[in-house]
Protein backbone atom coordinates (compact mmCIF):
# COMPACT_ATOMS: atom_id res chain seq x y z
CA UNK A 1 0.00 0.00 0.00
CA UNK A 2 1.24 3.37 -0.24
CA UNK A 3 2.17 5.64 2.28
CA UNK A 4 0.78 8.84 2.79
CA UNK A 5 2.52 11.78 4.82
CA UNK A 6 0.38 12.13 8.04
CA UNK A 7 -0.19 15.96 7.26
CA UNK A 8 -1.83 15.11 4.65
CA UNK A 9 -4.68 13.05 6.34
CA UNK A 10 -7.78 14.61 6.01
CA UNK A 11 -8.65 17.91 7.33
CA UNK A 12 -11.95 17.98 9.56
CA UNK A 13 -13.94 19.74 12.46
CA UNK A 14 -15.70 17.13 13.78
CA UNK A 15 -18.42 16.92 10.63
CA UNK A 16 -16.20 15.07 8.64
CA UNK A 17 -19.02 13.95 6.17
CA UNK A 18 -20.36 17.16 5.83
CA UNK A 19 -17.13 19.52 5.72
CA UNK A 20 -14.79 19.57 3.11
CA UNK A 21 -12.03 17.10 3.44
CA UNK A 22 -8.38 17.48 2.08
CA UNK A 23 -8.49 14.41 -0.82
CA UNK A 24 -5.82 12.17 0.78
CA UNK A 25 -4.53 11.05 -2.38
CA UNK A 26 -4.43 14.09 -4.44
CA UNK A 27 -0.92 14.80 -3.95
CA UNK A 28 0.13 11.44 -5.57
CA UNK A 29 -2.08 12.10 -8.70
CA UNK A 30 -1.47 15.49 -8.88
CA UNK A 31 2.51 15.41 -8.89
CA UNK A 32 2.55 11.97 -11.18
CA UNK A 33 3.68 9.74 -7.77
CA UNK A 34 0.39 7.78 -8.26
CA UNK A 35 1.05 3.88 -9.83
CA UNK A 36 -1.68 2.63 -11.91
CA UNK A 37 -1.73 -0.63 -12.96
CA UNK A 38 -0.65 0.14 -16.43
CA UNK A 39 2.37 1.60 -14.57
CA UNK A 40 3.38 -1.42 -13.26
CA UNK A 41 6.41 -1.84 -15.85
CA UNK A 42 8.74 -4.73 -14.30
CA UNK A 43 12.42 -5.71 -15.28
CA UNK A 44 11.77 -8.94 -17.98
CA UNK A 45 8.28 -9.56 -17.88
CA UNK A 46 6.30 -10.95 -20.63
CA UNK A 47 3.69 -8.63 -22.54
CA UNK A 48 0.55 -9.83 -24.29
CA UNK A 49 -1.41 -8.49 -27.24
CA UNK A 50 -4.51 -10.44 -28.66
CA UNK A 51 -5.23 -11.45 -32.25
CA UNK A 52 -8.08 -9.13 -33.69
CA UNK A 53 -10.41 -9.23 -36.22
CA UNK A 54 -9.86 -6.53 -38.32
CA UNK A 55 -13.57 -6.29 -40.24
CA UNK A 56 -16.93 -6.04 -38.72
CA UNK A 57 -17.44 -9.55 -39.70
CA UNK A 58 -14.84 -11.96 -41.36
CA UNK A 59 -13.51 -15.78 -41.78
CA UNK A 60 -9.59 -16.25 -40.97
CA UNK A 61 -8.31 -17.17 -44.24
CA UNK A 62 -4.55 -18.19 -43.40
CA UNK A 63 -1.58 -17.15 -40.47
CA UNK A 64 1.81 -17.88 -40.13
CA UNK A 65 2.28 -19.14 -36.41
CA UNK A 66 5.62 -20.50 -37.59
CA UNK A 67 6.49 -16.69 -38.89
CA UNK A 68 5.51 -15.04 -35.83
CA UNK A 69 7.15 -17.54 -33.21
CA UNK A 70 10.46 -17.40 -35.27
CA UNK A 71 10.19 -13.03 -34.45
CA UNK A 72 13.29 -12.56 -31.95
CA UNK A 73 11.68 -11.71 -28.16
CA UNK A 74 8.04 -14.01 -29.24
CA UNK A 75 7.81 -16.72 -27.11
CA UNK A 76 4.47 -18.29 -27.58
CA UNK A 77 1.82 -17.98 -30.26
CA UNK A 78 -2.11 -18.88 -29.57
CA UNK A 79 -4.70 -19.30 -31.78
CA UNK A 80 -8.30 -20.66 -31.00
CA UNK A 81 -10.58 -19.18 -33.64
CA UNK A 82 -10.83 -19.22 -37.16
CA UNK A 83 -13.14 -16.06 -37.28
CA UNK A 84 -14.47 -13.06 -35.82
CA UNK A 85 -17.65 -11.92 -35.29
CA UNK A 86 -17.04 -7.71 -34.73
CA UNK A 87 -14.19 -5.85 -35.55
CA UNK A 88 -12.01 -6.44 -32.73
CA UNK A 89 -13.28 -10.09 -32.05
CA UNK A 90 -10.51 -12.37 -30.52
CA UNK A 91 -8.77 -15.11 -31.73
CA UNK A 92 -6.01 -15.80 -29.94
CA UNK A 93 -2.74 -13.79 -28.56
CA UNK A 94 0.79 -13.34 -28.64
CA UNK A 95 2.92 -13.64 -26.03
CA UNK A 96 6.55 -11.93 -25.96
CA UNK A 97 9.77 -10.63 -24.31
CA UNK A 98 8.75 -6.79 -25.11
CA UNK A 99 6.60 -4.45 -26.63
CA UNK A 100 8.44 -4.16 -30.13
CA UNK A 101 8.52 -7.80 -30.14
CA UNK A 102 5.02 -8.14 -29.71
CA UNK A 103 4.28 -5.68 -32.33
CA UNK A 104 6.36 -7.63 -34.64
CA UNK A 105 5.52 -11.01 -34.13
CA UNK A 106 1.91 -9.55 -34.46
CA UNK A 107 2.73 -8.49 -37.94
CA UNK A 108 4.32 -11.62 -38.86
CA UNK A 109 1.21 -13.20 -38.65
CA UNK A 110 0.67 -11.71 -41.81
CA UNK A 111 -2.98 -12.87 -41.11
CA UNK A 112 -5.57 -13.05 -44.37
CA UNK A 113 -9.52 -12.57 -44.13
CA UNK A 114 -12.42 -13.18 -46.08
CA UNK A 115 -14.89 -10.03 -45.44
CA UNK A 116 -18.60 -11.30 -44.53
CA UNK A 117 -22.06 -9.55 -44.84
CA UNK A 118 -22.39 -8.29 -41.60
CA UNK A 119 -25.09 -6.38 -39.68
CA UNK A 120 -24.38 -2.80 -37.94
CA UNK A 121 -26.98 -1.65 -35.61
CA UNK A 122 -30.45 -1.64 -34.73
CA UNK A 123 -32.27 -0.81 -38.32
CA UNK A 124 -31.16 -3.79 -39.30
CA UNK A 125 -34.02 -5.20 -37.73
CA UNK A 126 -37.25 -5.64 -39.66
CA UNK A 127 -39.53 -4.49 -36.09
CA UNK A 128 -37.27 -1.39 -35.29
CA UNK A 129 -37.92 -0.02 -39.45
CA UNK A 130 -41.36 -0.79 -39.13
CA UNK A 131 -44.08 0.72 -38.14
CA UNK A 132 -45.52 0.84 -33.94
CA UNK A 133 -47.49 -1.95 -32.98
CA UNK A 134 -51.19 -0.59 -32.02
CA UNK A 135 -51.53 0.25 -28.29
CA UNK A 136 -53.92 -1.92 -26.11
CA UNK A 137 -57.68 -0.99 -26.33
CA UNK A 138 -57.64 1.33 -23.31
CA UNK A 139 -54.47 3.06 -23.92
CA UNK A 140 -55.65 3.68 -27.26
CA UNK A 141 -59.41 4.99 -26.17
CA UNK A 142 -57.07 7.73 -23.88
CA UNK A 143 -55.22 8.44 -26.95
CA UNK A 144 -57.86 9.09 -28.78
CA UNK A 145 -59.90 10.87 -26.69
CA UNK A 146 -57.09 13.77 -25.79
CA UNK A 147 -57.08 16.66 -27.57
CA UNK A 148 -53.99 16.02 -29.37
CA UNK A 149 -51.78 12.74 -31.02
CA UNK A 150 -47.90 12.90 -31.12
CA UNK A 151 -46.19 10.59 -32.47
CA UNK A 152 -42.17 10.61 -32.42
CA UNK A 153 -38.95 8.46 -33.01
CA UNK A 154 -36.09 8.92 -30.73
CA UNK A 155 -32.73 6.96 -30.94
CA UNK A 156 -29.30 7.42 -29.09
CA UNK A 157 -25.83 6.48 -30.49
CA UNK A 158 -23.43 3.41 -28.75
CA UNK A 159 -21.20 5.28 -26.50
CA UNK A 160 -17.97 3.23 -26.07
CA UNK A 161 -16.04 3.10 -23.08
CA UNK A 162 -12.95 5.05 -22.71
CA UNK A 163 -11.37 5.14 -19.35
CA UNK A 164 -8.22 7.45 -18.80
CA UNK A 165 -6.76 3.86 -17.87
CA UNK A 166 -7.09 1.34 -20.43
CA UNK A 167 -8.54 -2.09 -19.35
CA UNK A 168 -6.21 -4.83 -18.37
CA UNK A 169 -3.83 -6.32 -16.15
CA UNK A 170 -0.17 -7.03 -14.82
CA UNK A 171 0.50 -10.44 -12.47
CA UNK A 172 3.63 -11.12 -11.06
CA UNK A 173 4.75 -14.43 -9.09
CA UNK A 174 5.72 -14.14 -5.50
CA UNK A 175 6.62 -17.74 -4.86
CA UNK A 176 3.11 -19.70 -4.36
CA UNK A 177 1.62 -16.54 -4.63
CA UNK A 178 0.69 -14.24 -7.36
CA UNK A 179 0.24 -10.66 -7.15
CA UNK A 180 -2.47 -8.96 -9.63
CA UNK A 181 -1.79 -5.15 -10.44
CA UNK A 182 -5.33 -4.82 -11.66
CA UNK A 183 -7.82 -1.71 -13.20
CA UNK A 184 -11.18 -2.86 -12.06
CA UNK A 185 -13.77 -2.03 -10.03
CA UNK A 186 -14.04 -5.67 -8.46
CA UNK A 187 -10.99 -6.49 -6.55
CA UNK A 188 -12.95 -9.54 -5.40
CA UNK A 189 -13.92 -10.39 -8.43
CA UNK A 190 -10.49 -10.32 -10.18
CA UNK A 191 -9.20 -12.31 -7.51
CA UNK A 192 -11.79 -15.36 -7.90
CA UNK A 193 -11.63 -15.37 -12.25
CA UNK A 194 -8.14 -14.61 -12.28
CA UNK A 195 -7.43 -17.75 -10.19
CA UNK A 196 -9.43 -20.02 -12.85
CA UNK A 197 -6.92 -19.33 -15.35
CA UNK A 198 -3.72 -19.71 -12.81
CA UNK A 199 -5.51 -22.67 -10.79
CA UNK A 200 -4.76 -20.99 -7.68
CA UNK A 201 -7.41 -20.40 -4.30
CA UNK A 202 -8.35 -16.53 -4.03
CA UNK A 203 -5.91 -16.88 -1.19
CA UNK A 204 -2.88 -17.25 -3.15
CA UNK A 205 -3.76 -14.37 -5.04
CA UNK A 206 -3.11 -10.25 -4.19
CA UNK A 207 -5.32 -7.99 -6.32
CA UNK A 208 -3.29 -4.54 -5.77
CA UNK A 209 -5.46 -1.57 -7.44
CA UNK A 210 -4.05 1.26 -4.79
CA UNK A 211 -5.18 3.83 -7.76
CA UNK A 212 -7.69 2.62 -10.61
CA UNK A 213 -8.01 5.00 -13.97
CA UNK A 214 -11.71 5.23 -14.01
CA UNK A 215 -14.23 2.14 -14.93
CA UNK A 216 -17.63 3.90 -15.45
CA UNK A 217 -19.17 0.61 -15.08
CA UNK A 218 -16.83 -1.67 -17.72
CA UNK A 219 -14.20 -2.99 -15.07
CA UNK A 220 -16.26 -5.86 -13.25
CA UNK A 221 -14.38 -8.56 -14.90
CA UNK A 222 -11.42 -9.48 -16.10
CA UNK A 223 -12.46 -9.40 -20.27
CA UNK A 224 -10.56 -10.94 -22.75
CA UNK A 225 -7.32 -9.07 -22.15
CA UNK A 226 -7.03 -10.26 -18.45
CA UNK A 227 -8.49 -13.93 -18.99
CA UNK A 228 -5.22 -14.09 -22.15
CA UNK A 229 -2.56 -12.58 -19.40
CA UNK A 230 -3.37 -15.36 -16.90
CA UNK A 231 -3.10 -17.92 -19.22
CA UNK A 232 0.38 -16.19 -20.37
CA UNK A 233 1.36 -16.05 -16.74
CA UNK A 234 0.49 -19.83 -16.00
CA UNK A 235 2.05 -21.49 -18.93
CA UNK A 236 5.25 -19.05 -18.11
CA UNK A 237 5.45 -19.16 -14.46
CA UNK A 238 6.52 -15.51 -15.48
CA UNK A 239 5.14 -12.14 -15.22
CA UNK A 240 2.90 -10.60 -17.79
CA UNK A 241 1.67 -7.66 -18.43
CA UNK A 242 -1.62 -7.59 -20.67
CA UNK A 243 -3.34 -4.01 -20.98
CA UNK A 244 -5.58 -2.85 -24.50
CA UNK A 245 -4.17 -0.22 -25.86
CA UNK A 246 -6.79 2.89 -26.73
CA UNK A 247 -7.94 1.73 -30.15
CA UNK A 248 -8.55 -1.62 -28.22
CA UNK A 249 -10.21 0.39 -25.65
CA UNK A 250 -12.86 1.83 -27.94
CA UNK A 251 -13.56 -2.17 -29.90
CA UNK A 252 -14.23 -4.63 -27.07
CA UNK A 253 -14.22 -3.23 -23.76
CA UNK A 254 -18.29 -2.95 -23.56
CA UNK A 255 -20.03 0.03 -24.63
CA UNK A 256 -23.08 2.00 -23.66
CA UNK A 257 -26.27 0.16 -25.80
CA UNK A 258 -27.98 2.61 -28.78
CA UNK A 259 -31.60 2.81 -28.44
CA UNK A 260 -34.20 3.57 -30.99
CA UNK A 261 -37.22 4.44 -29.69
CA UNK A 262 -40.68 5.02 -30.73
CA UNK A 263 -43.89 7.03 -29.14
CA UNK A 264 -47.20 7.65 -29.45
CA UNK A 265 -49.15 9.55 -27.35
CA UNK A 266 -52.67 11.23 -26.88
CA UNK A 267 -52.23 15.20 -24.81
CA UNK A 268 -53.94 17.73 -24.09
CA UNK A 269 -54.15 21.69 -24.74
CA UNK A 270 -52.51 22.50 -21.37
CA UNK A 271 -50.04 19.42 -22.36
CA UNK A 272 -51.53 17.11 -19.61
CA UNK A 273 -50.51 13.73 -20.95
CA UNK A 274 -53.64 10.68 -21.15
CA UNK A 275 -52.08 7.66 -22.38
CA UNK A 276 -49.12 6.97 -24.59
CA UNK A 277 -47.11 3.19 -25.65
CA UNK A 278 -43.65 3.53 -25.94
CA UNK A 279 -41.53 0.73 -27.81
CA UNK A 280 -37.84 0.45 -27.51
CA UNK A 281 -35.09 -1.59 -29.47
CA UNK A 282 -31.88 -1.54 -27.89
CA UNK A 283 -28.34 -2.89 -29.53
CA UNK A 284 -26.42 -5.69 -28.28
CA UNK A 285 -23.88 -6.32 -30.41
CA UNK A 286 -23.41 -9.94 -30.25
CA UNK A 287 -24.70 -10.21 -26.73
CA UNK A 288 -28.38 -11.99 -26.32
CA UNK A 289 -28.92 -9.07 -23.52
CA UNK A 290 -27.83 -5.64 -22.13
CA UNK A 291 -30.03 -3.45 -24.46
CA UNK A 292 -33.02 -1.83 -22.05
CA UNK A 293 -33.13 1.38 -21.73
CA UNK A 294 -35.15 2.71 -18.46
CA UNK A 295 -38.21 4.54 -20.29
CA UNK A 296 -40.88 5.61 -19.31
CA UNK A 297 -39.03 5.96 -16.24
CA UNK A 298 -41.46 6.36 -13.73
CA UNK A 299 -40.55 10.09 -12.99
CA UNK A 300 -43.48 11.82 -15.37
CA UNK A 301 -47.17 10.89 -15.67
CA UNK A 302 -48.12 9.71 -18.88
CA UNK A 303 -51.49 8.67 -18.03
CA UNK A 304 -52.76 5.09 -19.45
CA UNK A 305 -49.55 3.47 -20.37
CA UNK A 306 -49.38 0.38 -21.98
CA UNK A 307 -47.00 -2.44 -20.74
CA UNK A 308 -43.08 -1.91 -21.64
CA UNK A 309 -42.72 -3.11 -25.05
CA UNK A 310 -38.39 -3.82 -25.59
CA UNK A 311 -36.38 -5.86 -27.86
CA UNK A 312 -32.42 -6.73 -27.86
CA UNK A 313 -31.11 -6.70 -31.36
CA UNK A 314 -28.41 -8.37 -32.34
CA UNK A 315 -25.73 -7.24 -34.66
CA UNK A 316 -21.67 -7.60 -35.66
CA UNK A 317 -20.54 -5.24 -32.60
CA UNK A 318 -19.08 -5.58 -29.35
CA UNK A 319 -21.68 -6.19 -26.56
CA UNK A 320 -22.68 -4.10 -24.17
CA UNK A 321 -21.00 -3.31 -20.55
CA UNK A 322 -22.71 -0.88 -17.69
CA UNK A 323 -22.24 2.85 -18.05
CA UNK A 324 -22.55 5.07 -15.34
CA UNK A 325 -27.03 4.02 -14.79
CA UNK A 326 -27.19 1.94 -17.34
CA UNK A 327 -30.58 2.21 -19.71
CA UNK A 328 -31.23 5.53 -17.73
CA UNK A 329 -29.65 7.99 -19.63
CA UNK A 330 -31.22 6.94 -22.90
CA UNK A 331 -34.36 7.00 -21.17
CA UNK A 332 -34.25 10.19 -20.03
CA UNK A 333 -32.92 11.75 -23.66
CA UNK A 334 -36.52 10.28 -24.55
CA UNK A 335 -38.70 11.77 -22.02
CA UNK A 336 -36.96 15.10 -21.63
CA UNK A 337 -37.30 15.69 -25.62
CA UNK A 338 -40.66 14.75 -26.11
CA UNK A 339 -41.73 16.46 -22.92
CA UNK A 340 -39.98 19.65 -24.73
CA UNK A 341 -41.72 19.54 -27.79
CA UNK A 342 -45.09 18.70 -26.05
CA UNK A 343 -44.84 22.23 -23.92
CA UNK A 344 -43.49 23.95 -27.49
CA UNK A 345 -46.52 22.51 -29.47
CA UNK A 346 -48.96 23.68 -26.39
CA UNK A 347 -47.07 26.80 -26.12
CA UNK A 348 -46.04 25.86 -22.31
CA UNK A 349 -43.23 26.73 -20.27
CA UNK A 350 -41.01 23.76 -20.57
CA UNK A 351 -40.18 23.86 -16.48
CA UNK A 352 -43.92 24.33 -15.70
CA UNK A 353 -45.15 21.60 -17.30
CA UNK A 354 -42.14 19.52 -15.87
CA UNK A 355 -43.65 20.13 -12.85
CA UNK A 356 -47.14 19.05 -13.53
CA UNK A 357 -46.32 15.79 -14.66
CA UNK A 358 -43.58 14.92 -11.80
CA UNK A 359 -45.50 14.31 -8.79
CA UNK A 360 -41.75 14.05 -6.39
CA UNK A 361 -41.08 16.68 -3.77
CA UNK A 362 -37.55 15.97 -3.85
CA UNK A 363 -37.09 17.03 -7.67
CA UNK A 364 -39.39 20.17 -7.58
CA UNK A 365 -37.33 20.69 -4.99
CA UNK A 366 -34.13 20.29 -7.60
CA UNK A 367 -36.18 22.16 -10.20
CA UNK A 368 -35.98 25.40 -8.60
CA UNK A 369 -32.70 25.25 -7.68
CA UNK A 370 -31.50 24.44 -10.95
CA UNK A 371 -33.94 27.01 -12.52
CA UNK A 372 -31.96 29.58 -10.41
CA UNK A 373 -28.56 28.26 -11.09
CA UNK A 374 -28.68 28.55 -14.64
CA UNK A 375 -31.18 32.04 -14.83
CA UNK A 376 -34.13 30.06 -16.40
CA UNK A 377 -36.16 33.50 -15.57
CA UNK A 378 -34.02 35.17 -17.94
CA UNK A 379 -34.60 32.34 -20.66
CA UNK A 380 -36.30 33.85 -23.86
CA UNK A 381 -39.70 31.82 -25.99
CA UNK A 382 -38.27 28.90 -27.78
CA UNK A 383 -38.01 29.86 -30.92
CA UNK A 384 -38.29 33.72 -30.71
CA UNK A 385 -34.50 34.05 -31.54
CA UNK A 386 -33.11 35.21 -34.76
CA UNK A 387 -29.57 35.38 -36.05
CA UNK A 388 -26.84 33.01 -35.89
CA UNK A 389 -25.88 32.95 -32.51
CA UNK A 390 -28.87 31.99 -30.48
CA UNK A 391 -28.43 30.93 -26.58
CA UNK A 392 -30.31 27.93 -25.44
CA UNK A 393 -31.94 26.91 -22.19
CA UNK A 394 -32.41 23.08 -21.21
CA UNK A 395 -33.39 21.57 -18.15
CA UNK A 396 -34.16 17.48 -17.21
CA UNK A 397 -33.64 14.97 -14.91
CA UNK A 398 -32.28 11.81 -14.89
CA UNK A 399 -31.85 9.14 -12.11
CA UNK A 400 -30.50 5.88 -10.70
CA UNK A 401 -31.57 3.40 -8.09
CA UNK A 402 -29.22 2.51 -4.86
CA UNK A 403 -28.73 -0.44 -3.14
CA UNK A 404 -25.99 -1.43 -0.08
CA UNK A 405 -23.80 -4.47 -0.32
CA UNK A 406 -22.41 -6.27 2.81
CA UNK A 407 -19.35 -4.55 3.60
CA UNK A 408 -16.40 -4.97 6.18
CA UNK A 409 -13.49 -2.64 7.76
CA UNK A 410 -10.74 -3.27 9.89
CA UNK A 411 -9.61 0.02 12.37
CA UNK A 412 -5.90 -0.28 13.62
CA UNK A 413 -4.81 2.12 16.85
CA UNK A 414 -1.55 2.63 16.37
CA UNK A 415 0.45 3.77 19.93
CA UNK A 416 0.74 7.28 18.82
CA UNK A 417 -3.29 7.41 18.77
CA UNK A 418 -3.79 7.50 14.84
CA UNK A 419 -6.03 5.49 13.21
CA UNK A 420 -5.64 3.33 10.06
CA UNK A 421 -8.58 2.08 8.14
CA UNK A 422 -8.35 -1.22 5.86
CA UNK A 423 -10.48 -2.45 3.15
CA UNK A 424 -10.47 -5.06 0.76
CA UNK A 425 -11.72 -2.42 -2.29
CA UNK A 426 -10.48 -0.10 -5.25
CA UNK A 427 -10.71 3.72 -5.74
CA UNK A 428 -12.02 4.34 -9.29
CA UNK A 429 -11.36 8.25 -9.02
CA UNK A 430 -14.01 9.01 -6.45
CA UNK A 431 -11.64 9.35 -2.89
CA UNK A 432 -12.09 6.06 -1.31
CA UNK A 433 -9.76 6.77 1.07
CA UNK A 434 -11.10 9.90 1.95
CA UNK A 435 -14.46 8.43 1.89
CA UNK A 436 -13.43 5.69 4.63
CA UNK A 437 -11.68 8.11 6.41
CA UNK A 438 -14.43 10.84 7.18
CA UNK A 439 -16.65 8.15 7.96
CA UNK A 440 -14.81 6.48 11.08
CA UNK A 441 -14.10 10.30 11.81
CA UNK A 442 -17.45 11.26 11.95
CA UNK A 443 -18.36 7.96 14.32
Amino acid sequence: MSQEPRDLRAINAGQSVADDATRLEGLEKATGAARYGRDQIKKDMLWVRLIRCPWGRASLDSLDRDAALATPGVVEVVVSGDAGEYHGDSIGYVVARSRRSLERGLQALNATWTRLDCKTGILDDESARGPMEEPSDQTASAIDDAAFTFEATYSTPVQTHSSLETHGLMIEPDGENSIVHASTQGTFVVADQIGRFLGKRRSRITVDCEHVGGGFGSKFQIGKEGAAGGLAAKSSGEAVYSFCDREEEHLDTGNRPGLLCKVRLGHDADGTIRGARFETFGGTGVSSRGGGARVPSGRFEFGTLDARNHRDVQFNAGGPRAMRAPGCPQGAFVEELLIDEIAHRCGQDPLDLRRRLDDSDRRQEMYDVAADLIGWKNRLKTGSQSGTMRTGYGIGTCDWGKGRAPAKIEVVVHPDGHLEVRTGTQDIGTGQRTAMGALVADR
